[in-house]
């Protein structure tokens, strides 16, 4: 008789949930926290990670950037469960060109998170309400854009913890 096998059961996989950066024991950051002081702007932003902090500086060095604000207005949408909520886009910058960008920060693999699309849609009819007559982008910026490589990132997060 031939040996049937059972099919193998998938691992349950944790569920990794970068929305919430706060170990449950000390309620403290599992992140890279901190205020950057841009010379550009002649003001202090807070960061809430190292993507963060790495864009600051990166904003900060291109000369083609006039000006950036960080968390400066709202826009509503609705969430996975129909409510209606506020999202916050990370960045809104200013071009020698007079474009604008509007960035938010995530990882790669929270593109296509349901909120994520959701917070999305809602700035691009934002955009197209308000902004049109303007050169207005949204862009995510990612682990990608930020860093070359692992070994740039890790090597960012060193200096970044000193």
């Amino acid at each position: 008789m031939e040996d049937l096998k059972q099919p193998r059961k998938s691992k349950k996989r944790n569920k990794i949930n970068v929305y919430f950066n706060k170990t449950a024991s000390t309620g403290k950051t599992k992140y890279i926290t901190g205020e950057f002081d841009s010379k550009k702007c002649n003001s202090f932003f807070p960061y809430r990670s190292s993507y963060e902090l790495k864009y600051l500086e990166m904003l900060e060095a291109d000369d083609n950037v006039v000006n950036f604000t960080y968390e400066s207005f709202k826009i509503p949408y609705k969430d996975v469960y129909n409510k209606e909520r506020q999202y916050i886009p990370d960045f809104l910058v200013l071009h020698k060109d007079g474009s604008l960008i509007i960035s938010e920060i995530k990882p790669e693999a929270m593109l296509q998170d349901y909120n994520v699309q959701s917070k999305k849609r809602a700035v691009l009819a934002f955009i197209e309400e308000n902004l049109k007559d303007l050169n207005v982008e949204y862009k995510f910026i990612t682990e990608t854009y930020l860093f070359k490589s692992p070994t740039d990132y890790t090597e960012f997060l060193r200096r970044a913890r000193k």
